[in-house]
């Protein structure tokens, strides 16, 4: 119901199949004439960073299960990325989009079950802004703590047995960057789906 008050939204999202049954429901409604994101501002939240044997991208995976099914302007759907692959002017260029739209209304996200949010893995010192992020062989870009925690609304996914206890930990223990979730005690309205 959030998406539907104002007029406008500024909307944070990545897809984790955990999101699979919002983004059901969202693309329902939007093809039932409830819901349009004609007034919406889309930001895409991560990316892998491609390579020349990557078959699989956020973004596919995001028009598949949402995107496609709903009337989403493709002038107002932005992502961390661009061809000429200079990270640092995108990281920069994509936060600065953010700021200048008002910041993000809504994020809709998944929690993993080592407590990580998007690509802000734990560790020592977490990127607060967009950044680029080395996970195993792979690099990713993602928003970063800060980005996510300065939004009006999050909601996050927890879902499954594996993530049972990295929510209890994230919501009870203290706050650390080797639970980046924990963080989330600090925002003000946030809605868990666990």
């Amino acid at each position: 119901a959030s998406l539907i008050e104002p007029p406008y939204r500024t909307l944070g999202l990545t897809y984790d199949s955990a999101l699979d049954p919002a983004f059901n429901k969202l693309s329902n409604m939007a093809s039932e004439g409830m819901l349009s994101f004609q007034k919406a501002r889309i930001y895409q939240l991560c990316e892998f960073v491609p390579k020349d044997d990557r078959s699989v991208s956020i973004q596919k995976l995001l028009k598949d299960a949402f995107v496609s099914a709903t009337d989403i302007p493709s002038d107002q759907y932005i992502i961390p990325y661009s061809d000429d692959q200079k990270w640092a002017r995108i990281c920069s260029d994509f936060e600065l989009d953010i700021r200048e739209h008002g910041g993000l209304d809504i994020i809709l996200l998944g929690m993993r079950a080592d407590g990580s949010l998007l690509y802000n893995m734990p560790s020592i010192g977490l990127a607060p802004v967009t950044h680029v992020e080395k996970i195993g062989e792979d690099k990713v870009v993602s928003a970063g703590i800060a980005t996510l925690m300065q939004a009006k609304k999050i909601y996050v996914a927890a879902i499954g047995e594996s993530c049972a206890e990295a929510l209890s930990l994230a919501l009870r223990d203290s706050i650390n960057d080797q639970r980046p979730a924990s963080l989330l005690q600090l925002h003000q309205n946030i809605t868990i789906i666990a």
